[in-house]
């Protein structure tokens, strides 16, 4: 059967085949519109809310590898008999998956739009390399 009525558009059909997550960050740059995303001026609607939230995140997610170094780095410094190694590697374990957790949910906020994407996704980082880079700076 032929729908000679039925029409497509090229830019919903690829949107609706590619979600967001599966794009490229080059890719999620071009499709981003800068005079919304702008830290959060301006309402974006749904579709751009999640774009400018999963580039964001794709920005920042490799600092993780930073922060496993950085957080466990101090305690590492030090020697000592009552600090074992279990111990840093039990805290470690623990503050990446809480850190990977508060991320996924600040996404969440982002594409909900209840805070703007960047600030929402920008946000778990900043405080985790406040918290450790405070610990590594007193050393």
């Amino acid at each position: 059967l032929s729908f000679p009525e039925m029409e497509f558009e090229g830019k919903t059909l690829y949107a609706a085949a590619h979600p967001p997550r599966l794009q490229s960050i080059s890719e999620l740059f071009k499709s981003l519109s800068w005079r919304r995303v702008a830290l959060g001026m301006g309402k974006m609607n749904d579709r751009e809310a999640e774009i400018a939230t999963i580039f964001f995140y794709k920005l920042t997610i490799p600092l993780a590898c930073i922060l496993a170094v950085i957080g466990p780095a101090p305690f590492c410094m030090r020697f000592g008999r009552r600090l074992s190694v279990f111990f840093i590697n039990t805290l470690s374990l623990f503050g990446i998956i809480a850190f990977f957790t508060l991320t996924n949910s600040s996404v969440i906020l982002g594409q909900s739009q209840l805070l703007p994407p960047f600030w929402a996704v920008l946000l778990p980082p900043t405080l985790a390399f406040l918290i450790f880079g405070w610990n590594y700076a007193k050393l």
